[in-house]
């Protein structure tokens, strides 16, 4: 199951977040990631005197890092769409632990240094201190649709994950596309482009990049054989993950914690669970209505 606490949390700043499906590599990848404050002396220089730091450009930022960037990628479209439970439990355990470390702790050294994009939003102290209230907020908006009208909840947020994800793995695939189509893919990361030069990698991988993701979009939304869809459940969990990995990535690079306080007061915030107590709704604790 998604972590609620996750998610509401990244709602501050990106709402549509909060409709994403994320596995518990991704989860924890976010949770981690949030806690990443801007190390770099000459950008907190920069924030300290009101100046907006330095960006960097998108293929940069993805020939700096290519290899972690094609690396990582590829293990999140191919090692879930093995059947590792049929090389038996010690296999598909200790293959279990190194994928979700492997795609945690990549999603968080990739995902942050995202931030050089200049498109950070901080989270200050006080937005930290809202989290809750906006939490219950969304919760109560959710259980009002549930309750007074005919919509699907369940369609509604495959709805809306799957488009968030098809505009994230877009935004993620297009300086990487842009860059093969361009010829420029094995260019030196200290190489600058020119303006002119960027703009037109950018532009060469703007529709291959969004083809590519609306493809694992509409297969994706297939659904799996235990849903009366056409794909094995390894095949699913590949392309969940790849969408995942996508909002992932794109969040990262564009949430950020003003301070150690703001991010003490997230956790605080976020940290606290309901009882059991009255938890259950019509039809069982787990059960809404198209589930």
């Amino acid at each position: 199951e998604p972590s609620v606490q996750m998610l509401l949390a990244c709602c501050l700043h990106l709402p549509t977040l909060a409709w994403n499906y994320p596995t518990a590599a991704q989860i924890t990848a976010a949770q981690v990631g949030r806690l990443q404050l801007r190390a770099r002396p000459q950008l907190m220089r920069a924030a300290d005197e009101g100046d907006a730091p330095a960006t960097t450009p998108a293929t940069q930022v993805v020939r700096r890092d290519l290899g972690a960037y094609v690396g990582l990628t590829s293990i999140v479209a191919l090692v879930p769409a093995v059947d590792w439970a049929g090389l038996g439990p010690e296999t598909s355990n200790v293959a279990r632990l190194l994928y979700f470390s492997a795609v945690a702790l990549g999603s968080v050294y990739l995902g942050v240094k995202r931030q050089d994009l200049g498109e950070s939003s901080p989270i200050s102290s006080r937005s930290a201190a809202l989290a809750p209230l906006f939490a219950s907020a969304v919760l109560g908006g959710l259980y009002a649709i549930l309750k007074f009208t005919e919509l699907d909840p369940g369609a509604v947020y495959r709805l809306a994950a799957c488009l968030f994800a098809l505009l994230a793995t877009s935004d993620l695939l297009q300086p990487l596309l842009g860059l093969a189509v361009a010829g420029e893919l094995f260019r030196p990361a200290d190489d600058e482009l020119g303006e002119e030069r960027e703009a037109a990698v950018m532009n060469a991988g703007a529709a291959p990049a969004f083809a590519v993701s609306l493809a694992v979009v509409a297969a994706y939304l297939q659904g799996p054989l235990s849903t009366g869809g056409p794909l094995s459940l390894p095949a699913f969990a590949a392309l969940n993950d790849s969408l995942g990995f996508g909002i992932v990535m794109t969040s990262l690079g564009v949430i950020a914690l003003e301070s150690f306080a703001a991010a003490a007061a997230l956790l605080l915030g976020l940290a606290r669970r309901p009882s059991s107590k009255g938890r259950e709704t019509r039809g069982g604790p787990r059960t809404a209505r198209g589930r």
